[in-house]
């Protein structure tokens, strides 16, 4: 019986969380300055969907101070954004190797 000694495995890189972390950073904020241009977009587009009724133009409560009407959208298009991002990440990711048992295997 032959044994094959499996290669020790890379350590993951630590540079990866921090990337992720600024990939967040730079969703959040081309989020927030993208949402005055999609509150202007929300406001003036009509949309009626039959039976729905008119979905848009959105009207927004006058009381609320703007910053509060681009946070909630820069929210909204921020997880918009980052769960398509983390579908395409998924599906172009590399597919994990088995797990072996031990360290050398019979082959």
């Amino acid at each position: 019986m032959d044994f094959k000694q499996e290669q020790p495995k890379k350590r993951p890189s630590a540079v990866t969380p921090v990337l992720g972390f600024i990939l967040l950073l730079l969703i959040g904020a081309g989020a927030w300055f993208a949402a005055p241009a999609v509150i202007q977009w929300l406001q003036t587009t009509t949309l009626s969907l039959g039976y729905l009724g008119d979905l848009l133009p959105l009207d927004l409560p006058d009381e609320w101070p703007p910053a509060l009407t681009q946070g909630i959208i820069a929210l909204l298009l921020f997880i918009f954004i980052f769960t398509i991002l983390v579908v395409l990440f998924m599906l172009l990711a590399a597919p994990r190797r088995k797990r072996s048992l031990g360290s050398m295997q019979p082959t």
